[in-house]
């Protein structure tokens, strides 16, 4: 628009030209700025992300709840630790088998570079259990 505004004799639309093109220029520099900047700081996966991590992990057999769940971006990649809650009765190799589970399941379905997980104790009554 520009230069044919200017070979028509409109001279002004040259100038204005150019200071839309920079002020592109200027708002894609700040926004490739900001991210990068964000991925040099530690900061949370986004909540739909948090929340289909959460979402694997109850579903993984033998977990009974999630709690204390936190991530942290890496590059493009996310570190989760989180408190799987699982049945007290339990042998600790039964534990470390759901835990190991819930961890396999995230990283295979989610862009996720490590996962650190605690197993905490859940007392379930007995009667609960037999059903």
């Amino acid at each position: 628009m520009g230069i044919g505004g200017n070979l028509l004799g409109y001279h002004v639309l040259d100038p204005v030209a150019a200071v839309v093109v920079g002020l592109m220029v200027a708002r894609m520099g700040w926004k490739f700025g900001w991210d990068a900047l964000n991925d040099l700081m530690d900061r949370a996966a986004d909540a739909e992300t948090v929340a289909a991590i959460r979402q694997t992990m109850l579903e993984t057999p033998g977990v009974q709840g999630v709690h204390d769940l936190r991530t942290r971006k890496m590059g493009d990649q996310v570190l989760v630790d989180v408190h799987l809650e699982i049945d007290a009765n339990l042998t600790v190799a039964e534990g470390h088998a759901i835990a190991a589970e819930a961890h396999r399941r995230t990283m295979a379905r989610h862009n996720v570079l490590s996962v650190m997980t605690h197993a905490d104790p859940v007392y379930v009554a007995a009667e609960t259990r037999r059903r």
